[in-house]
């Protein structure tokens, strides 16, 4: 039982870092686009 909410705290972390990451790709992506878009 606490091997699994181990695991699964585990695997929010990831989730969590995961996301983060991803957004901070889009917003600058996104900046990029913007710049790319006004010049």
């Amino acid at each position: 039982m606490l091997n699994l909410l181990l695991f699964y705290k585990r695997d929010f972390a990831f989730f969590y870092l995961f996301t983060i990451y991803l957004y901070i790709v889009y917003r600058s992506a996104l900046e990029e686009l913007t710049v790319f878009f006004m010049s």
